[in-house]
């Protein structure tokens, strides 16, 4: 799980501190396309609800590829990809391998905890970009933990 865990926020961290970024945005080494569509997701995401679809390779050896699909609004994501599911209220995340059966929960600072890796991004394609109202509620960026049976493994590291 430690390696999921990790390939899991590497997806959030990346994806997030792009969008939540300028000076981030300006130093990566991504196209001109894919920053215009950074850009306009940066100008509509405390307003609106943005879906997209996202391929990116991290700059490691050997090179991370990963893809998925990410939900925000204000401060609140919901990452799934690689196999994994990452929820955050803004205040709490939720790391979840529904194949291992394993759940994570940790503090969350939102949107804003996704800074460290920006500039590990070697190529990012987003596609499939939706903007709809936004829903002003949270539970959809939460995940209940109340509703698994014994067999899953609940992590609760919030406060530590």
């Amino acid at each position: 799980m430690q390696k999921y865990r990790f390939i899991c926020t590497l997806i959030s961290t990346v994806l997030l501190s792009l969008m939540q970024s300028a000076s981030a945005l300006a130093q990566s080494p991504l196209d001109g396309k894919v920053k215009e569509q950074v850009q306009t997701i940066l100008q509509r995401l405390q307003t609106e609800r943005v879906s997209l679809k996202y391929k990116m390779v991290l700059d490691s050896d050997p090179a991370i590829h990963l893809e998925g699909s990410l939900i925000l609004e204000g401060n609140c994501y919901l990452a799934l990809g690689n196999g994994l599911e990452i929820y955050s209220d803004g205040t709490s995340r939720w790391t979840v391998d529904p194949q291992e059966k394993e759940v994570y929960i940790e503090d969350s600072t939102g949107v804003n905890e996704a800074f460290a890796y920006s500039d590990s991004v070697k190529e990012l394609k987003i596609s499939e970009v939706k903007y709809s109202p936004a829903k002003g509620e949270d539970r959809s960026f939460r995940f209940d933990t109340t509703k698994l049976d014994s067999s899953w493994v609940v992590t609760d590291l919030r406060g530590e």
